[in-house]
């Protein structure tokens, strides 16, 4: 097997694939995760500087998290270069690349799930409202 085919199945899915340093530098992204979160070409970016600023402190636990326990699951909400949010779910986990810890995350788009969501927990509370006498 070539060292070709693992990056090859990744660039291929429409799951958000990246590796990314313990500082949040991203080493590598595949181009769902380019597109999706409108990355630089270069690699050299800062997956921080696109999560939501609410939820960056959760994105930094939850890396420490997969280091400490090899894994950890959850939800991270971006912002495009729009300023729309971009809801993600999925697992991060922690590697070895040469001699340094890297943290591997791969995610699906659930913002139209979270979308969905708002909407029907704004329409059950102005039904509740409607309701109280």
């Amino acid at each position: 097997m070539s060292d070709q085919f693992p990056k090859a199945i990744f660039d291929a899915t429409d799951q958000l694939v990246f590796c990314a340093s313990l500082d949040t530098t991203l080493i590598y992204a595949n181009p769902a995760a380019v597109a999706l979160l409108e990355l630089p070409d270069n690699t050299t970016a800062s997956l921080i500087s696109k999560v939501r600023r609410d939820y960056s402190s959760a994105v930094k636990q939850a890396f420490h998290a997969a280091v400490a326990s090899g894994t950890s699951r959850g939800e991270l909400a971006f912002s495009d270069n729009s300023e729309k949010s971009v809801y993600l779910e999925g697992s991060l986990s922690s590697t070895q690349l040469g001699n340094k810890t890297a943290v591997v995350g791969i995610f699906n788009n659930i913002t139209d799930r979270k979308r969905v969501e708002d909407v029907l927990t704004r329409q059950a509370d102005i039904c509740s409202r409607q309701a109280k006498p």
